[in-house]
């Protein structure tokens, strides 16, 4: 089997790193892994040093299968600096795992995320896999569960379904804006997934 590559996110948060590397090290499958690890520049100076001190740490990791480091000397900013990352890796893989330095995982997250990349492959109405769960009761009625949206707290997608990605968002826009299709994406607080739409558009969610 052919697991699927991890793309790491960090920026300046080091213990944070350190949780999810942790993590990662306790999956059996990570020495089977690629990861590519991905650490935006600073966006100031006060950065910098933060930068410097995560980027040490993650050059002495030594577990997993190989590691392939991009670390930007400009700041991209988080949404682009994801999306390049995410289009990098697909542009030689068929599948992704993502992670960003605050998603904690548990020690059976890679052969969850694999099996879920494998069963789905050519479900073309599945788009992606999430490895966070929403706090539901469970029943013991069913293994998995399917929404019309996704989650970026560790999830896993393949390079068919990026390809209908559009990271301008312009066409999503104009559908989002009829009433019914707002009133369906609301989440339970104050903003919704229209208005995260708007922010990106509008450059401010960068």
């Amino acid at each position: 089997m052919k697991y699927a590559p991890i793309a790491f996110f960090v920026y300046n948060r080091l213990s944070h790193t350190k949780k999810v590397i942790k993590s990662l090290r306790e999956n059996k499958l990570s020495k089977n892994t690629t990861i590519y690890i991905f650490s935006d520049g600073p966006k100031n100076k006060n950065d910098v040093s933060k930068i410097i001190t995560i980027r040490k740490f993650l050059k002495k990791i030594n577990f997993f299968k190989k590691i392939i480091f991009k670390f930007n000397k400009k700041n991209l900013g988080l949404s682009r600096s994801f999306i390049s990352g995410i289009s990098y890796v697909l542009k030689k893989n068929d599948k992704i795992i993502v992670l960003e330095d605050d998603n904690e995982v548990s020690k059976y997250f890679l052969n969850y995320m694999n099996d879920g990349l494998l069963i789905y492959n050519q479900d073309k109405k599945v788009c992606s896999i999430s490895g966070y769960s929403y706090p539901i009761k469970y029943t013991g009625k069913f293994q998995t569960f399917f929404i019309k949206g996704a989650d970026t707290w560790g999830w896993g997608t393949w390079k068919r379904a990026w390809k209908n990605f559009d990271k301008n968002g312009t066409n999503k826009y104009i559908v989002s804006d009829s009433s019914k299709l707002v009133n369906f994406l609301k989440l339970r607080t104050k903003y919704t997934a229209n208005d995260t739409l708007k922010d990106i558009l509008e450059s401010k969610n960068v």
